[in-house]
């Protein structure tokens, strides 16, 4: 069995290797990724770090599919971005999803769609008007079986 809720800080350790495999996954063929023990050894202490931050401003949430061992096989993070209050709306949110990640045995088994549903009814419940994310090449499909539309997007790369 598969549940699937907000990460528990005991938990941070593994999400830091999660997010190291990811990365790996997808850009060890990128000129100037360093995938050596060093590079690891220094990413995984910035990466607990960046975790905890988030957990203790408030504005992250780390999503885990975790099965009944405790082992973690998918994740997804969100970021609250306050709104200018309106009337009507005098606290809104935009949650930016990022991270999405299933290890490899788990994948095509419908975990990382689960794990977003359960964030959508998250932010649902959280005012959370509205989720946005940038699909990584191919995955435009996955987000779209799960309402994420495609829009307009201004993109400013300072």
């Amino acid at each position: 069995m598969i549940t699937y809720r907000p990460a528990q800080t005991a938990e941070f350790p593994e999400l830091a290797e999660l997010r190291w495999q990811f990365r790996v996954e997808h850009d060890a063929s990128q000129p100037g990724f360093d995938a050596s023990d060093a590079a690891h050894a220094e990413f995984i202490p910035v990466c607990l770090e960046f975790l905890q931050q988030g957990l203790t401003e408030g504005r992250w949430t780390y999503w885990v599919a975790v099965q009944d061992d405790g082992l973690i096989v998918s994740n997804a993070y969100v970021y609250r971005i306050p709104k200018v209050p309106r009337p009507g709306l005098l606290r809104g949110q935009i949650g930016y999803v990022t991270n999405v990640y299933t290890r490899p045995t788990w994948r095509g088994q419908g975990i990382g769609a689960q794990l977003l549903r359960a964030m959508q009814a998250w932010a649902r419940d959280n005012a959370v008007e509205r989720l946005i994310l940038w699909p990584a090449e191919g995955r435009q499909d996955f987000y779209g079986r799960l309402g994420f539309l495609p829009g307009e997007t201004l993109e400013w790369d300072g």
